[in-house]
């Protein structure tokens, strides 16, 4: 391999440009080495810090082996050899640290840079002083929190990897759109309970992002919320280990208090839970078909409140079946047909697909609709040769005056899963369509998932059987969770001025996969918000702690593996908080 394009895989993920198709191998091998670098370090970390603690405890219990007895002086010069180890491995992250400081910017790496230079100072001021009971040593733990950083930047490098896979796959993708109005007519807020922050989503066809790594990286809420907590983390251990060298008179002990408390007041579960999680979320996401992207896209879905679908999406091509046709006084079947064909061929929904199959799709032979119109809940209405044409219910019938065939009548052939629609010209009732109606069962899942989730169900629809009765029986859903909007209304006014669109995930075209992805994404902001929760607690807790001793001035009472145990504690319900 040259030494340029070495280099050029060598470079960070957050410096990786996607222009065109081309880069794509590239990438992936830039990705690829940023992963296996970041486990292996992380893993070789681990590694040191099981070797560190065995001999911890071979010291403790005062075993000897091949005739040498482990006295302090030996765990002393173990213990610099490890730590030395261990900051060679993690050098650029030290790297990354000091210049972050250079910039006054703090943050966890400046946190690690900070207790290891410190650490460092402490250890070679033992040597030159030849004390080598070190009080507060905790390089176990120094180490720990860089196992922890390293697994996270790990998570981020693994997470842009399946993503990237998936967005360079040759499976035919969308890009999901939040669209965000302030002054959105309240006569589209039926179904919303917001009216000033009116969301909807449109799906978008695509073939490359390009603005890939810039969705997958914005961590910049995170890391603000890192850096806030670490600047009070560094405000405080500065604080207490400056009361402990006013209160001991010890710079070793001042140090060992400094290098402990930098790592053990700064929360480092927090990131390396949330990256888990997301990785987690966004890995469950791939397999079925969806590509999340950073918190911001998550929360920006989960924070939708409703979805429309149309009535083809429920009953697509082919579910919805003409049965029977019964005309009245006389009337032809044949005329019947293309008024309803040439009446339904304006709308998009299951009615045009079913006429168009009856007439072959030879739409030449169809008449002009003038001003075609949708009743709410009732049916279509329209005009063709100064002739009006309804296709629609009963109700439909008696808004114009026409009488309907009597109820007794439709309930012989209204039966099951069949609905019935009636053609009038006019004032002239000429036919009855029975129809059956057969759900589109890879939605029925998703749908309840929604459901349960308080996502509510907005059906647009021309077709007056398709109502909300038809819709909670067949898909087993509660009628409060579903709303009808006039199919010809759209649900969201394309000329409005400040209409604002985001990609918040990407999918594979399938309606189904629209609602998995809002689903996820609430179910993984959920999550999110449980870790920041429990985070937080820990992270009070132990500034309670740090506080009460270093006050005290008796830090060097708490051991490293008490450390080890309270971080175990508050990590395992951030790892199994909420799937």
């Amino acid at each position: 391999m040259k030494m340029k394009e070495r280099k050029s895989i060598r470079k960070p993920l957050s410096e990786i440009e996607y222009n065109e198709i081309s880069d794509i191998n590239a990438i992936k091998r830039t990705i690829n080495y940023n992963v296996k670098r970041y486990t292996f370090r992380a893993n070789f970390l681990i590694m040191l810090l099981l070797i560190y603690e065995a001999f911890f405890w071979v010291f403790k219990f005062n075993f000897s082996a091949f005739g040498v007895n482990f006295t302090p002086f030996y765990f002393f010069i173990f213990s610099v050899v490890i730590f030395m180890l261990a900051l060679f491995t993690f050098f650029d992250l030290y790297y990354i640290g000091l210049s972050n400081i250079l910039k006054l910017k703090i943050d966890p790496k400046s946190i690690l840079f900070l207790s290891s230079s410190t650490m460092l100072c402490q250890l070679s001021l033992n040597l030159f002083l030849k004390q080598y009971t070190v009080s507060l040593p905790f390089v176990g733990l120094l180490i720990l929190f860089a196992v922890l950083l390293e697994k996270k930047e790990a998570y981020i490098a693994k997470k842009v990897k399946q993503n990237f896979k998936f967005e360079v796959s040759q499976k035919e993708k969308i890009a999901i759109k939040v669209k965000r109005a302030q002054t959105t007519p309240k006569k589209l807020f039926k179904e919303s309970s917001n009216e000033k922050d009116f969301k909807d989503i449109e799906k978008e066809k695509i073939t490359a992002n390009f603005n890939f790594f810039y969705n997958n990286l914005d961590f910049a809420f995170w890391e603000k919320i890192f850096s806030i907590l670490a600047v009070f983390s560094v405000c405080v251990s500065f604080a207490l280990a400056t009361f402990s060298l006013i209160l001991h008179k010890n710079m070793l002990y001042c140090l060992s208090c400094l290098s402990f408390l930098l790592i053990f007041s700064f929360p480092v579960l927090l990131p390396f839970s949330l990256y888990l999680k997301l990785y987690s979320f966004t890995k469950k996401a791939i397999k079925r078909g969806i590509m999340l992207f950073s918190y911001r896209c998550i929360k920006e879905t989960a924070s939708i409140k409703s979805i429309t679908l149309t009535s083809k999406d429920l009953y697509p091509n082919g579910n919805v079946i003409l049965r029977e046709i019964k005309t009245f006084r006389g009337q032809r079947v044949d005329e019947a047909i293309l008024y309803a064909a040439a009446l339904t061929a304006t709308t998009e929904g299951p009615l045009n697909n079913v006429f168009d199959k009856v007439i072959l799709g030879q739409k030449k032979m169809l008449h002009n609709v003038s001003d075609p119109t949708y009743s709410d809940e009732e049916g279509l209405l329209g005009w063709v040769d100064g002739k009006r044409i309804m296709i629609g219910n009963r109700d439909l019938l008696k808004s114009y005056g026409i009488t309907p065939p009597s109820r007794d009548y439709e309930s012989k052939y209204r039966t099951d899963n069949k609905g019935i629609s009636y053609i009038a010209v006019g004032y002239d009732l000429i036919a009855m369509f029975v129809l059956e109606y057969i759900p589109n069962n890879n939605l029925v899942k998703s749908l309840k998932d929604a459901e349960k989730n308080n996502i509510k169900i907005n059906i647009k629809t021309s077709d007056s059987n398709i109502d909300k009765d038809r819709i909670t029986r067949d898909f087993g859903l509660d009628i409060h969770s579903v709303g009808i909007l006039p199919f010809k209304q759209a649900s969201f006014p394309h000329e409005e001025p400040d209409i604002e669109k985001k990609i918040i995930f990407e999918a594979i075209n399938n309606k189904d996969k629209v609602l998995d992805g809002i689903i996820l994404s609430k179910q993984a902001y959920f999550s999110f918000k449980a870790i920041f929760g429990v985070q937080i607690l820990a992270f009070l807790l132990a500034l309670g702690i740090a506080f009460s001793l270093g006050v005290s001035g008796a830090l060097d009472q708490l051991s490293e593996h008490e450390v080890f145990l309270f971080y175990l504690f508050w990590l395992i319900p951030s790892i199994f908080s909420i799937k």
